[in-house]
């Protein structure tokens, strides 16, 4: 959580739960199996798509970390690639995306979920593709991730 996580009060952990609960709501609607990632606390959980070559990369990235991770710290990684396993998935993700919008659009409220939002559709037309990174389910940091195309 980093530097949204000091100083800590209650209303911060209200804050930042409203901020993702959204979003991990909607990925369990898309697939139950996702509830479980990040849910040790010990874990942290990688989410991302785009395309083969950046997927390809970043999954023997993930896993050169894990090994590393693995010999110096107890601490595990998940990584859950969007549409892997089916994927309709990756438009139904985007839709709920775009829901989520709507709904903050007509609230008319400048807040952090919009936010959010805004920052999350700006990756669906990334050519290379997007990551997100949790250390804490259900909470999230946006990663902006730079990948050279070899």
């Amino acid at each position: 959580m980093g530097e949204e996580a000091f100083p800590f009060r209650q209303i911060d952990a209200y804050d930042l739960n409203r901020k993702w609960k959204w979003f991990w709501n909607l990925m369990e609607k898309m697939d139950p199996n996702t509830k479980r990632l990040g849910k040790d606390n010990t874990s942290y959980v990688f989410i991302y798509g785009g395309n083969d070559k950046l997927i390809q990369n970043l999954s023997n990235a993930i896993r050169d970390l894990e090994d590393e991770m693995m010999k110096n710290v107890n601490m595990n990684i998940e990584n859950y690639q969007l549409g892997n396993d089916n994927p309709d998935d990756v438009p139904y993700f985007w839709m709920g995306i775009n829901r989520k919008k709507q709904k903050e659009s007509k609230n008319r409220v400048d807040s952090e979920v919009e936010v959010v939002v805004d920052t999350l559709l700006s990756f669906k037309e990334d050519k290379l593709g997007w990551v997100l990174l949790s250390d804490s389910h259900p909470y999230m940091v946006v990663l902006k991730v730079c990948l050279q195309q070899t």
